[in-house]
């Protein structure tokens, strides 16, 4: 559902097929650390997030955010997320100059 909505952000006002690849990369960046944060996640019971910190914290974004080691946090992490405010967020570091995509 989130990938859908990443993408329906991202590509409502592309009109021109040379933005396909830059728009490609921002749901890239914007997408990846956050899924491969749920994966990591969904391989541990609840209860057991502690057992996995560390590795989360390769993937916490922005960098040095907390990441969820107890069930409450897990929850909260996976059900509160705004893809298209993080959507528009990124869009905004990009015409802003602070991110940037290849």
């Amino acid at each position: 559902m989130e990938d859908a909505g990443a993408l329906g952000h991202l590509f409502r006002s592309i009109h021109d097929p040379a933005a396909i690849e830059k728009q490609l990369q921002l749901f890239e960046l914007i997408r990846k650390d956050r899924v491969t944060s749920v994966q990591i996640t969904s391989k541990v019971r609840l209860g057991r997030e502690k057992e996995i910190e560390q590795e989360l914290r390769k993937y916490a974004n922005p960098p040095g955010s907390p990441v969820p080691t107890t069930p409450q946090e897990r929850t909260t992490r996976d059900y509160e997320f705004d893809i298209f405010a993080k959507c528009a967020q990124v869009l905004r570091e990009v015409q802003m100059g602070e991110t940037t995509v290849k």
